[in-house]
């Protein structure tokens, strides 16, 4: 490992583009330290290369400072919105962070310039696996119902009716497992939402942007952008409390079957 440099040691003689290329031998041989002194030696030098900002993200993210690889990646996309390692740089930074709907919508942002870039496809992929996960850690286990006390038997009356109930109560249990994910994606969609108009609010004026319209992008102002975003954000909310409600009245109808089942398994009466 290099010892890390202070700026004062640094050649500012030299000029930016040979700063970056000493930070990039640094950044090799994993002395982040002070490759980020050499990029940022480069940054004041030239303080418009967006490749200078991507090179000292990558090196913050090295040294798992991942706020600071974050504002150099935005700061690099500001620079140049079509340069797709900037997003690469931001949404690999963001997943460090756990900041994982503002990833998601940073890959789409870089996709839409370069739809098959291998590296954002399989950062995209990442993140598929990981909301899969986090859907199957928050998905409820199968309420238990009462069985038969141990060597009872049933007579075919109670049984039918029994076996009724059962179907009925899994059906119900499954509906509500359905409505769950349904209010998951309602509430992450909201959510993606206002991390874009959070970032679409800090473009200037006359900055064009890209929105989703079915399945293709529409170039827009940045005024239409931010009215399509509040508007898709309204209606998540109208839909969060369309499936919130009728969660509640599947858990109500839920938990009166199994009420009823307890009710028939209590009242039972056993062939012997």
């Amino acid at each position: 490992h290099t010892t890390p440099r202070t700026m004062s040691k640094i050649d500012t003689t030299k000029s930016a583009d040979e700063l970056k290329e000493l930070g990039n031998k640094f950044f090799a041989s994993k002395d982040f330290e002070t490759a980020v002194e050499y990029y940022t030696a480069a940054i004041s030098k030239n303080p418009k290369n967006h490749v200078y900002f991507s090179n000292r993200s990558a090196s913050y993210a090295g040294l798992e400072d991942y706020a600071k690889a974050v504002d150099d990646a935005k700061k690099c996309i500001q620079l140049n919105p079509s340069f797709v390692k900037g997003y690469y740089r931001l949404a690999t930074a963001q997943m460090a962070k756990d900041e994982y709907e503002a990833a998601t919508q940073t890959i789409k942002q870089g996709m839409n310039i370069d739809p098959h870039n291998p590296p954002l496809s399989n950062l995209m992929q990442k993140l598929k696996q990981h909301k899969k996960r986090m859907v199957a850690a928050a998905r409820p286990q199968p309420k238990t119902m009462p069985q038969p006390t141990a060597g009872v038997k049933l007579d075919a009356a109670t049984s039918a009716e029994l076996h009724e109930l059962r179907q009925q109560f899994y059906k119900t249990s499954k509906d509500l497992e359905l409505l769950k994910v349904d209010l998951a994606r309602a509430q992450r969609e909201k959510k993606s939402h206002e991390i874009t108009l959070d970032e679409v609010t800090n473009f200037k004026a006359d900055e064009s942007v890209y929105r989703p319209v079915g399945k293709i992008f529409v170039k827009s102002t940045k005024g239409d952008m931010a009215d399509y975003l509040k508007g898709s954000m309204k209606a998540q909310s109208k839909k969060e409390v369309e499936l919130t409600g009728k969660m509640e009245y599947i858990e109500r109808k839920l938990k009166s079957q199994q009420q009823n089942i307890e009710e028939l398994m209590g009242s039972a009466v056993a062939v012997k």
